[in-house]
């Protein structure tokens, strides 16, 4: 089990994610992976091995499927792992036929792109300040606000781009002060010494729960400030286990859009929420 959990480690990094965390909530999380963050933990760690099913989600995740030297080392790590002897490993290796001498994947500046966004260093809030930023919409804008942005921001200035009350940010920017979260700077203004980074929330049950009010806190907001720029709809009858395979890409073209974010204001910097779904509608 060590050697396929040295394998999946290797894997990861070399896609970009420095934190098992990170890899984990970044392509989905459980729905994705169809397991807890503690379970596949346990899989990285060399305590378990993957079914196979989760096996087929890590490699999509991880984009094995359009890199063929990648994907050898990780099933051949696997197989290692599995097998009851090298004999038997070999005897496969040989019946599936040689790797190619020389293989390379398209190069893609997204590929690129995504490969740098994964490295951005990362930071694990704690279960108080997640919880924190889910009880209240003043809580999750405040602290969203400031750590998108290197420059310094007051209470007043923050309620007059949010519409809420100034009492409940001042409240809102002492706790998080209280959290470490933000310094002050001068008199009144705070800012964010980790802005820029990837915030991640703890994987718990609390945090689930929690999930759903933030969703509502951003609904709420782009119903009185947003809009709707693009919706792309397509409908279509296929194989499940052909169209997974296709995640992926939808999973990567979704953070590719990373690659256009700043943290400085310009003439029409916004924040945007860009997701894609793919719904099961009916067996046929």
């Amino acid at each position: 089990m060590a050697k396929f959990a040295d394998v999946l480690r290797h894997a990861r990094e070399q896609a970009g994610y420095t934190s098992s965390r990170g890899f984990y909530n970044r392509n989905g999380g459980t729905k994705f992976f169809g397991c807890t963050y503690r379970h596949y933990l346990n899989v990285e760690s060399g305590k378990t091995m993957p079914s196979g099913k989760l096996i087929d989600r890590i490699a999509v995740a991880l984009g094995l499927l359009v890199d063929r030297d990648r994907a050898r080392a990780f099933v051949l790590g696997y197989l290692n792992s599995t097998a009851e002897s090298e004999e038997l490993v070999n005897l496969i290796v040989q019946t599936l036929g040689p790797a190619p001498d020389k293989f390379k994947t398209a190069e893609s500046p997204l590929v690129d792109s995504m490969a740098r966004v994964n490295k951005a260093h990362t930071f694990d809030l704690s279960r108080e300040q997640s919880e924190w930023q889910c009880k209240s919409p003043e809580n999750y804008w405040t602290f969203t606000i400031i750590s998108h942005d290197k420059g310094a921001w007051d209470a007043g200035t923050i309620a007059d781009a949010t519409g809420f009350d100034r009492k409940k940010i001042e409240s809102a920017l002492k706790d998080l002060l209280k959290f470490k979260l933000v310094r002050k700077q001068g008199k009144d203004a705070y800012a964010c010494p980790h802005a820029g980074k990837v915030f991640q929330h703890p994987d718990s049950k609390i945090y689930s729960m929690g999930l759903s009010a933030l969703r509502d806190y951003r609904k709420d907001m782009a119903e009185k400030n947003g809009e709707t720029l693009m919706r792309y709809h397509f409908f279509s009858r296929a194989p499940e286990s052909e169209l997974r395979h296709y995640f992926q890409y939808l999973i990567k073209s979704v953070q590719g859009a990373e690659v256009c974010s700043t943290m400085e204001k310009g003439p029409d910097t916004t924040f945007f929420e860009i997701e894609t779904n793919v719904r099961k509608v009916l067996p046929f």
